[in-house]
């Protein structure tokens, strides 16, 4: 007789509900966005002021802008606030997955962060680079044909073909981290509902962006039995307020 002596897996402890995932996401994007937009501005603007102050020793700069654009400072916003983005998109995921998407603030948000990357960097739309945030905007249309070819017989032709065409669009348009996140998003569609071998997969592609990998303890823990409410989407509106607020004080402190 065949006896089974070993205990079953246990399935790992859930910790976070869509709403914690939300609003932690929404805490990192504001950090993202001070990193991005005044951090990476003021480090620059204390290393000129020091090397003023060598040519000019009567030269002084503010205790704000030696804090502010300190090396340990702007690493430790950058290590936060790049957890943002692939945590956007497991959002996304479990909106277009459970079909409550409100598509229109999360299409004017994305754009506008699009928009705006570009006119700080370039002033002006430039077609040979895009930021990581462009993946948050490709994901939504990989999830929904993802999610609709879900019971057709010839489904794994149809992802297979979506799996090269997100690969193939996001490293022709120069998304940053293009592959890295592109493995990402297929990892949390392909394994899904498995949460274990999404968090392990999305983890291992998300190394090359170094603390991105702490996104999918999220994932890993989240917990799918308590997500019926959804969090209004409508709250993200005031990212761009956060940026542009952000934007006017590195103008106006760092001139």
């Amino acid at each position: 007789m065949n006896y089974n002596i070993y205990k079953p897996k246990e399935a790992p402890k859930k910790f976070f509900t869509y709403q914690n995932i939300f609003w932690t996401f929404f805490a990192l994007s504001i950090i993202y966005i001070f990193s991005r937009y005044f951090v990476h501005d003021a480090t620059i603007y204390r290393s000129l002021a020091e090397e003023r102050m060598l040519a000019e020793p009567g030269f002084t700069y503010s205790g704000f802008i030696k804090f502010i654009g300190s090396q340990k400072f702007s690493l430790i916003c950058e290590f936060i606030g790049r957890i943002c983005i692939p945590m956007a998109i497991f959002c996304i995921f479990l909106c277009i997955y459970n079909g409550k998407l409100n598509l229109w603030p999360v299409l004017f948000v994305i754009i506008f962060a699009e928009g705006f990357y570009h006119y700080f960097n370039f002033k002006q739309f430039y077609f040979g680079e895009f930021s990581e945030v462009f993946m948050v905007l490709l994901s939504i249309p990989f999830f929904y044909v993802w999610t609709m070819v879900k019971r057709n017989g010839k489904a794994w032709a149809y992802r297979l073909l979506l799996t090269f065409s997100l690969l193939f669009i996001s490293i022709f348009l120069g998304v940053n981290y293009a592959i890295s996140l592109s493995i990402y998003i297929i990892s949390l569609a392909y394994f899904d509902p498995v949460r274990s071998s999404q968090a392990i997969f999305g983890a291992i592609s998300m190394f090359p962006q170094g603390s991105s990998v702490l996104a999918n303890l999220f994932v890993y823990f989240y917990d799918e039995d308590f997500d019926r409410k959804r969090t209004n989407s409508y709250w993200l509106l005031l990212l761009p307020i956060f940026t542009i607020i952000i934007f006017i004080l590195r103008n106006k402190i760092l001139g």
